[in-house]
């Protein structure tokens, strides 16, 4: 009799196996190694300024961008991001475009001057299409990757950047 008891799964078994496949979920989502999600690891290490008011959007970011092989550099205001670029001469920028005190196109005009040859991306908040040809028609070349992206999308601008 005891031996058929020892036999029967425990009651909490519906709960270990939805934990569990919920688990499963979140390591294909990508805590894995990019081998494994078809993520980008790069051979050398190329330098992120991320300038983001939104401290959660900053730790995702944060993430992916460490999978990748990224040295990263974090400020969450636009005047810091420029000091902090002087510094660390990042290969790309990427900032919100809404931040507290300079707002995002200030901060990519302020770093495309200091450091010419980095790409700066604006993130988080979609920008018109009108306010990047302007700002292109006055010499800044700026990208635009609106949130929500594709993890793909961000591969393909750290793997440009790299390619300087």
């Amino acid at each position: 009799m005891a031996r058929n008891r020892l036999r029967r799964r425990p009651s909490y078994w519906p709960f270990c196996r939805s934990a569990l496949g919920s688990l499963h979920g979140q390591l294909r989502g990508g805590f894995l190694p990019a081998e494994v999600w078809g993520g980008a690891i790069l051979s050398e290490t190329i330098k992120v300024l991320l300038a983001e008011d939104d401290p959660n959007f900053c730790r995702y970011l944060v993430a992916l961008l460490e999978q990748m092989n990224c040295e990263i550099a974090i400020e969450h205001n636009g005047e810091d991001a420029i000091r902090r670029a002087a510094v660390f001469q990042p290969d790309l920028a990427l900032i919100g475009f809404v931040m507290p005190g300079l707002s995002g196109s200030a901060t990519g005009i302020g770093l495309q001057r200091v450091l010419p040859h980095a790409k700066v991306v604006f993130i988080s908040e979609p920008v018109s299409a009108e306010t990047l040809a302007s700002l292109r028609a006055r010499g800044y070349d700026f990208r635009s990757l609106p949130a929500p992206f594709e993890r793909s999308e961000l591969n393909a601008l750290v793997e440009t950047a790299s390619r300087k």
